[in-house]
């Protein structure tokens, strides 16, 4: 299997098999600037430049290969807009408090117990990405680091094999 590229990556990202996501027009600059005024830091410039193509929706690549393991990764992503059709940043990031994740940590992509954030706990300007998942244990934030930022992210992700 060919490995793409992070421009091949991101210009690829939502997934073409799932009719109700695939309608989603992108994010507009206005909603990115929202979102970042509303988290109170930016958004990585991939993740914008992935979410101008379609707010929110099923990523394509399920797996992240990490330097010890795999996981598990295919959640749905968030947009950023009200409108968004699989659900909004905002709201999770309003709602962070009743699943005890912390006020640095921006939840991006979510399914049943387990969800992908953003962590600007170390660096406010380049997030780690971290995996979150859910024990059922609210009272504590304990996630995983899968990636450094998330360039190093994308080029963690593939597909099905």
């Amino acid at each position: 299997m060919r490995v793409l590229n992070i421009d091949e990556k991101i210009r690829d990202f939502w997934s073409s098999s799932d009719d109700w996501h695939r309608s989603v027009e992108g994010a507009s600059e206005e909603d990115l600037l929202n979102a970042e005024r509303v988290i109170g830091h930016p958004i990585p410039e991939d993740l914008r430049t992935i979410l101008m193509i379609q707010d929110g929706g099923t990523c394509r690549y399920s797996w992240f290969d990490g330097p010890s393991r795999t996981h598990y990764v295919g959640l749905m992503f968030f947009g950023v807009a009200h409108k968004a059709n699989a659900g909004s940043l905002i709201d999770a990031y309003e709602d962070r408090k009743s699943f005890g994740v912390p006020d640095d940590v921006v939840t991006i992509a979510s399914e049943a117990h387990q969800m992908l954030a953003l962590d600007y706990r170390v660096s406010p300007q380049n997030p780690s990405v971290v995996l979150v998942g859910d024990d059922g244990d609210y009272e504590h934030f304990d996630a995983i680091q899968l990636a450094g930022s998330f360039r190093e992210f994308l080029e963690g992700l593939r597909g099905e094999d």
